[in-house]
């Protein structure tokens, strides 16, 4: 449980720092309004926080409930990133992204002009990804001791 405690340690790591720390081109936090900024990145910094406290003190039902966490996030992030990238993105979602996320690094190819997912957006998506499957398997691995 230490391991996966450990992985999930680094995601919230990962996320604060990139919602904390301007890192431009990589990120752009400096164009966040302080909403953006302190607010939105408290309650998912929260929610990212608790797989580990559950994970390392062995907490079944909150190990549960961080799977739910994890999914939750993950859909988050797709409606929020991939429904924009793939199809037709609302008018507030471009201001914004041309507002902050224009300049930043991407990889992907364009799609008509949506906006493009974010190199750290990726990772993020990446990372909750494989530490959901991750928390998964330890999760059902306690069933078959």
């Amino acid at each position: 449980m230490i391991s996966v405690s450990i992985v999930q340690i680094i995601l919230f790591i990962y996320y604060s720092l990139t919602k904390l720390v301007d890192l431009y081109p990589f990120n752009n936090i400096r164009e966040f309004s302080w909403k953006e900024r302190f607010i939105d990145p408290a309650y998912k910094g929260i929610l990212l926080f608790i797989p580990p406290f559950a994970y390392t003190f062995n907490i079944k039902l909150i190990m549960l409930a961080s799977l739910f966490i994890y999914v939750i996030i993950l859909i988050y992030e797709i409606k929020k990133w991939w429904i924009p990238y793939l199809f037709k993105p609302s008018e507030n979602w471009l201001r914004k992204y041309d507002r902050i996320y224009k300049d930043t690094v991407t990889f992907l190819p364009p799609i008509k002009d949506n906006p493009i997912p974010t190199l750290e957006k990726v990772i993020f998506h990446l990372f909750v990804i494989a530490t959901f499957a991750l928390s998964l398997f330890c999760y059902l691995s306690q069933f078959n001791k």
